[in-house]
C-alpha cells in the first residue's frame, strides 16, 4: 500500500511508501501523519494545513466493515486534530487501488478533482460542479467518470468554508437510518400511501 500525497499549488502528484513499522489505519494514520508533516500546529485554512483521507488497515479487501474511511485535519471549529469516520464505497476502492491514505496540502487557485485510478491520480479542473447540491454534483462526476466510482464531495457548505460543513461519501445502498431514528421521536408518524 502506498500514499498519495497531492501538492495543490503545484499540481504534483507523487506516491509514498507507508512509513515503516506504521501499521495505521484511519484515525491513527491521520494522527500520525498530521504530527510527522507539522500540520498539527497550523491555521487551519493555512497553505501548509492538510486534509487526509486514510482507509483502515484491511482497505480494499473483502474483510467485514473493511470499507470505512477517515477523514482529516486541522478543525477550524476546535482547534485540534478532527477525523470523522464514514461508510460507503470509497475507502474500499481507494484501498483498492492500492493507496491507504491521501494527502491534500497546499492550495490550488481552481476548484479541482481529484480522479484516483490504480495507475496512478491526475488533478482534474471541477468549476462546473462548484455551487451544485451534492446530488447533482455526484450525477455529473458519474456522467464523466462512469457510475462505478466512489465520491467523496465537500458540498456547498465546504465550498464556502463553513466551519460546520462536512465531506459527503457515496453508497450505493444507503439504508438511510436516520429516517428510523427520526420516526422514533414521533410515534404517531406515518408513511404516506
Amino acid at each position: 500500500m502506498k500514499i498519495l500525497k497531492v501538492n495543490m499549488t503545484e499540481g504534483k502528484i507523487e506516491s509514498i511508501p507507508v512509513p515503516e513499522g506504521k501499521a495505521l489505519g484511519g484515525r491513527g494514520m491521520i494522527i500520525h501523519l498530521m504530527n510527522e508533516y507539522g500540520s498539527a500546529t497550523v491555521h487551519p485554512f493555512s497553505s501548509e494545513a492538510l486534509f487526509i483521507m486514510a482507509t483502515g488497515i484491511l482497505g480494499g479487501s473483502a474483510a467485514p466493515n473493511a470499507h470505512r474511511i477517515s477523514v482529516g485535519g486541522k478543525s477550524p471549529m476546535t482547534g485540534g486534530i478532527k477525523e470523522a469516520n464514514a461508510g460507503g464505497n470509497v475507502g474500499f476502492k481507494l484501498g483498492r487501488c492500492g493507496f491507504q491514505a491521501i494527502i491534500a496540502e497546499g492550495k490550488s487557485d481552481e476548484w479541482m478533482v481529484l480522479k484516483v485510478t490504480a495507475g496512478g491520480a491526475s488533478l482534474e479542473p471541477a468549476g462546473d460542479i462548484v455551487g451544485l447540491k451534492n446530488y447533482d454534483a455526484c450525477d455529473k462526476l458519474r456522467g464523466r467518470y462512469g457510475d462505478k466510482v466512489g465520491i467523496a464531495i465537500i458540498g456547498r457548505a465546504g465550498e464556502m468554508k463553513m466551519i460546520n460543513s462536512s465531506v459527503a461519501i457515496t453508497d450505493p445502498e444507503a439504508g438511510l437510518v436516520a429516517t428510523v431514528l427520526a420516526a422514533e421521536w414521533e410515534p404517531s408518524w406515518e408513511p404516506k400511501a
